[in-house]
C-alpha cells in the first residue's frame, strides 16, 4: 500500500512564524511584531500584526505570503479585506497575519488584548509599552464597536464620494447651450410681385 502524502508540510509554529516575518519583512512591512498565543485559549497559536504605508503596499506583503505558502505548502485557509487594503487578515490556520494601515492600527492597538503573551518577534522601531487591556470581552466590544465605526465611516466617505462623482459626471454630460446663429430673414416679396 503506497503511504499517503500530506497535503500541508508539519512544521512547529515558531518555525512558521519566523518564516512567515522573514516573507513579510521581506516586502518591506514595517513594525512586524509576532506574539506567542500559544495556551492563552486563543483562536491561533500565534498572531503577527505589521504595518504597510499604502493599499498597495499591504496587497503587496498579502500575496506575497499566499504565493509563498503556495510554493511550500503551508496550510493557508483565506485571506480578508484584501480589496479595501485598510486591514488585511491572513488565516494560516495556526498563525493569523493581520496587515495594517498606520491609523487603522493604531485605532485597533491588537497589541494590547494579548499583552501578558510572550514575544517572538518584534521589530517595531519604537516599541510602545504593550497596555493591558482592562478585560477582554470588554476590549473585545470595543473592537467590534470601534470596527463597525470604521465601516460606518467609509461607507459615509463611499457614499460623499459617489455623489461627487456622479454629480460632476452629471455637470460633464449636461448639453451645453450652442449658440445659435440666425439666418437672415429672405426678404418676402409682396404677392403679385413676379420677379
Amino acid at each position: 500500500m503506497k503511504p499517503i502524502e500530506k497535503k500541508f508540510k508539519d512544521i512547529p509554529t515558531a518555525e512558521k512564524v519566523a518564516t512567515f516575518v522573514g516573507w513579510l519583512e521581506e516586502k518591506k512591512g514595517r513594525d512586524v511584531l509576532a506574539l506567542d498565543l500559544a495556551g492563552m485559549n486563543a483562536f491561533a497559536e500565534s498572531i503577527i500584526i505589521v504595518t504597510a504605508g499604502s493599499v498597495r503596499h499591504a496587497q503587496g506583503p498579502a500575496d506575497h505570503v499566499l504565493g509563498m505558502c503556495d510554493d511550500e505548502k503551508i496550510e493557508f485557509l483565506r485571506m480578508e479585506g484584501y480589496q479595501a487594503g485598510q486591514w488585511i487578515l491572513l488565516d494560516c490556520n495556526d498563525v493569523i497575519i493581520n496587515v495594517f494601515q498606520p491609523p487603522v492600527r493604531e485605532m485597533f492597538r491588537l497589541e494590547s488584548l494579548w499583552s501578558d503573551a510572550p514575544v517572538l518577534h518584534d521589530g517595531r522601531e519604537l516599541a510602545p509599552p504593550v497596555e493591558a487591556a482592562t478585560t477582554s470581552a470588554g476590549t473585545h466590544s470595543g473592537v467590534r464597536r470601534m470596527a463597525g465605526k470604521v465601516a460606518g465611516a467609509r461607507a459615509a466617505a463611499v457614499t460623499a464620494k459617489r455623489a461627487a462623482t456622479s454629480s460632476a459626471d452629471a455637470d460633464a454630460e449636461e448639453p451645453k447651450p450652442r449658440a445659435r446663429s440666425r439666418k437672415p430673414a429672405a426678404p418676402k416679396t409682396p404677392e403679385g410681385d413676379d420677379q
